[in-house]
């Protein structure tokens, strides 16, 4: 028995279907991959960056005394 012409064509239809679905759920994965990635780099600069501020505020803090604090958004000493 064979199949009609109909039938292969409606079984390629599906195998193209579900490999085009596939390879988008492949391509998908690898892309949380890399944004998980570039997610736990940013992290780890984000860290660094503010090991910096705490750094420099402890700086300016021993320079310009221990009630010295820097407002962050205005870039300026502030006495409290």
């Amino acid at each position: 028995m064979q199949l009609t012409v109909h039938e292969r064509d409606e079984i390629k239809n599906i195998i193209s279907k579900f490999s085009s679905v596939h390879n988008q759920i492949e391509n998908l994965e690898n892309e949380l991959k890399r944004i998980e990635e570039n997610r736990k780099d940013l992290m780890i600069e984000l860290h660094t960056i503010r090991d910096k501020e705490k750094n420099l505020v402890e700086l300016l803090k021993n320079k310009y005394g221990e009630d010295t604090s820097l407002d962050l958004e205005t870039l300026q000493l502030v006495k409290t």
